[in-house]
């Protein structure tokens, strides 16, 4: 009678072991084949991020899609990623884990170098279970995270497109960079922010002769990025905007850049300046000038 009294508990810890046993059964054989085949082309190797997402861990559904919201970055520090893990759950989630990498212009070379930083990301891409080979898995991370940078510009304001679309040489008298879109193409990303630039630009006039600069009424000092801070980076970027004939500055390109996320913040500081109008024989014009916004931190 002891025994049939207690053989309903041993039946439910019966059904609880197989239950253990059931998930314990190792992945099936093409789940690892699978990893093995993308293993060598992601594993340690940086890549770039769709969306320029902020946030530390991601997820998108088999089309390629967004799962839920996450806030938005600038590229220099949210379009790229150091795969340090990939592995396949029994949930059919492709688990992609890693470090954000930051932009930073190298001085000497007149490129962007990449560097570590210490924020990890985790990014999951749901999988078809009918998914057999690693082709559709590969259109899938194309379309999360791109083998080049092209397919990003279109999320790219503006007034990167030189440095991100064209060719950097260094002047000789002056020792600074310089950037030039080859053959004058239109930058893909923003062409209707581009064209208005581009009709300013021709608008207005050069500092000289009988055109007077403009003066700075007001401005703000630019805040650091946590990158920016994590790396130690201060420095300067320059900034090329046009100032109009009502003191409204307008940024249309960076002479000068840093990295890090330190342009963009100078960007959005350099937006709310107020000036006096340039002036050429007492009236008010639209002129084109650089300027420089520093970073420098201080024990």
């Amino acid at each position: 009678m002891q025994s049939a009294e207690h053989s309903p508990r041993i039946h439910r810890v019966a059904v609880c072991l197989m239950l253990l046993l059931l998930f314990a059964v190792p992945a099936r054989p093409d789940r690892r084949r699978l990893e093995d085949a993308l293993r060598p082309v992601f594993q340690n190797k940086v890549v770039f991020l769709h969306g320029f997402y902020s946030d530390s861990s991601l997820r998108f559904d088999r089309n390629g899609d967004l799962v839920g919201n996450s806030a938005t970055g600038v590229w220099t520090v949210n379009s790229t990623i150091l795969i340090t893990d990939l592995r396949i759950n029994r949930h059919n989630l492709l688990m992609l884990k890693g470090k954000r990498v930051i932009n930073v212009f190298d001085d000497d070379t007149g490129k962007f170098v990449n560097l570590t930083s210490g924020t990890s990301v985790q990014v999951e891409l749901e999988l078809d279970p009918a998914w057999q080979d690693a082709a559709p898995v590969l259109a899938l991370l194309g379309k999360v995270i791109p083998s080049s940078f092209g397919p990003l510009s279109s999320s790219v304001p503006a007034y990167w497109q030189c440095w991100l679309s064209g060719r950097t040489t260094r002047d000789k008298k002056s020792g600074n960079w310089q950037c030039s879109l080859p053959n004058a193409e239109p930058y893909k990303a923003g062409e209707a922010e581009a064209a208005r630039t581009e009709a300013d630009a021709c608008k207005a006039l050069k500092v000289g002769g009988s055109v007077k600069p403009p003066k700075v009424l007001s401005k703000a000092d630019p805040t650091f990025t946590d990158a920016a801070r994590f790396l130690h980076l201060q420095g300067r970027t320059v900034l090329k905007i046009i100032v109009d004939e009502h003191g409204e500055p307008r940024v249309t390109g960076i002479v000068r850049p840093l990295g890090a996320g330190l342009d963009d913040q100078a960007v959005e500081c350099v937006r709310h300046w107020r000036f006096a109008p340039a002036t050429r024989d007492g009236e008010p014009v639209p002129v084109e000038v650089d300027v420089e916004v520093s970073y420098r931190l201080y024990k």
